[in-house]
């Protein structure tokens, strides 16, 4: 059950910051590389991955989606952050509601600004067929990752905020905004490299 929530907090960061940070790039199908090791000793790790470079700043969506870059790492952390509570029995059986609710302040702003992204990809895709995965989107993050912010914000205790969480996406029609988030995140993604000149 512990395991099934934290999968389902993570979808709140993981399906609005992907679509940037790991989708968007000169070839949206290319497979990601593996990172490789040095031998330097114990302590080497790989290197950052840099972030995707957004040409066409001229065209309002791709300025928009140069603004969003910075906006999914924050986004994907604070995903981490709830995952990494959720995996923590003490905070789940204490009453350490306060970092609860800075989290869940922190990412209703957040999810408020992806929300304002996805109102101008609408705006700017009329007539196109990925205009249907950017109004998706926008359905995600207003009918799951809002309400998820915003019981966090206002949790009287992590026990009663999993709970909680766990009847909004047990909703029929946030399980459907949730399953069609993914694929039209990848859309979305393909059709950005293309329009915006994405490369990495």
């Amino acid at each position: 059950m512990l395991t099934t929530r934290i999968r389902l907090a993570g979808l709140a960061g993981a399906a609005i910051g992907a679509l940037l940070l790991a989708g968007c790039s000169a070839d949206a199908d290319a497979p990601t590389p593996t990172p490789t090791l040095t031998h330097e000793g114990p302590t080497s790790a790989p290197s950052p991955t840099p972030m995707p470079t957004v040409g066409n700043q001229d065209d309002a969506l791709c300025a928009a989606a140069q603004q969003n870059l910075e906006l999914s790492t924050e986004v994907l952390g604070k995903s981490e952050e709830l995952q990494a509570l959720l995996q923590d029995p003490a905070f789940l059986t204490g009453g350490d509601v306060e970092t609860l609710n800075a989290w869940g302040a922190d990412m209703l702003v957040l999810t408020e600004d992806s929300l304002s992204f996805y109102d101008i990809g609408v705006n700017e895709t009329a007539g196109d067929p990925v205009n249907e995965d950017f109004a998706a989107m926008k359905s995600f993050i207003a009918d799951y990752s809002v309400p998820l912010a915003q019981l966090a914000a206002e949790a009287e205790s992590p026990g009663v905020f999993t709970v909680q969480a766990s009847t909004i996406v047990m909703q029929p029609e946030t399980r459907e905004v949730i399953s069609a988030a993914p694929a039209a995140g990848q859309r979305i993604a393909a059709y950005l490299a293309e329009r915006c000149a994405i490369s990495v």
